[in-house]
This record gives structure tokens, C-alpha cells and sequence, in this order.
């Protein structure tokens, strides 16, 4: 059976964009190059008709990760409302430790930024926010492990 993938409405637009591109226009151009490598002759010593080659396979494997990703996938539901962390909340917790506050948004693995402060439901920070509730401890399973206070779940 299929792992379900989670992902917001705007990464599935992003992956059917980035889908039709190489499929109807990366992989097309790829196909030219190939063509012209081709007619240059001898292909054994052809380093034109190798790196076409190439490229044609790495896009091919491209868009079957793709595919698989747009046949196996769950929109994240952007209107739950609950007081556990769920996928799409909005944490605001404290690092006991540092006493620093910090927000994040919990989402699946294709839509994870960390530098937007989005992170991923699969990510050891995001494992010990799941399904806990405000004021609930937790504590984060990583290389330097730190306990933290949930203050507040958007």
C-alpha cells in the first residue's frame, strides 16, 4: 500500500506546476538535445549524447517522484479547529532551558521550511508538539534535548 503524502493546496499547485513543466517542456528540450548529440555520429565517444542521456534520465526520475507524490496524496485541512496540535497549527511554546518563545506551524514533510518556521510533523521538534495541548510539557528528542511549555495553539 502507498504512503498517503500530506500537503497544503499551494505545494499541490506547486507540484502539478513543476509536473506539466517537465513534462511538456524540460523533458521535451532534453529530447532535442538528444537528437542533435545523435546526429553528431559516433556515439561511443559522444560526451554531448552522454550528458543529454543523462539529463533525460535524472528528469524522467524527477517526474515519476512527482507523479507518485500527486497519486498519493491528502490535502492538509486548513479549517480544523482543536486544542491538540494537529497538522496546520500554529505552535507558540517556550524552551524551558533558554526561556525563549518561539512559533512554529506543524506541517507534513513536502511543505516543511525551517527557515519560515515551519516544520515538519515528522521532525523530532514536531513528533513532541503532536497532539499535545496548551500548557502541556514536552520534551524534544534530538541531539541537544530540551523540554519545552506549550503557551498557546493557533
Amino acid at each position: 500500500m502507498a504512503e498517503i503524502i500530506k500537503f497544503t493546496k499551494e505545494r499541490l499547485r506547486e507540484l502539478q506546476e513543476e509536473y506539466n513543466y517537465l513534462v511538456n517542456v524540460r523533458r521535451e528540450e532534453i529530447k532535442k538535445d538528444l537528437e542533435y548529440a545523435r546526429s553528431l555520429g559516433d556515439l561511443s565517444e559522444n560526451a554531448d549524447y552522454d550528458a543529454a542521456r543523462n539529463n533525460l534520465s535524472e528528469i524522467e526520475k524527477k517526474i515519476q517522484e512527482i507523479r507518485y507524490k500527486l497519486d498519493n496524496h491528502e490535502i492538509i485541512n486548513e479549517n480544523v479547529k482543536s486544542d491538540n496540535v494537529n497538522l496546520n497549527s500554529k505552535v507558540v511554546f517556550v524552551n524551558e532551558r533558554t526561556k525563549q518563545t518561539r512559533t512554529v506551524t506543524i506541517l507534513g514533510d513536502e511543505d516543511a521550511d525551517p527557515e519560515r518556521n515551519i516544520i515538519s510533523s515528522e521532525s523530532p521538534l514536531g513528533k513532541a508538539l503532536m497532539g499535545k495541548k496548551v500548557g502541556d510539557k514536552a520534551t524534544v528528542d534530538c541531539v541537544n534535548k530540551f523540554d519545552l511549555t506549550i503557551l498557546e495553539i493557533k
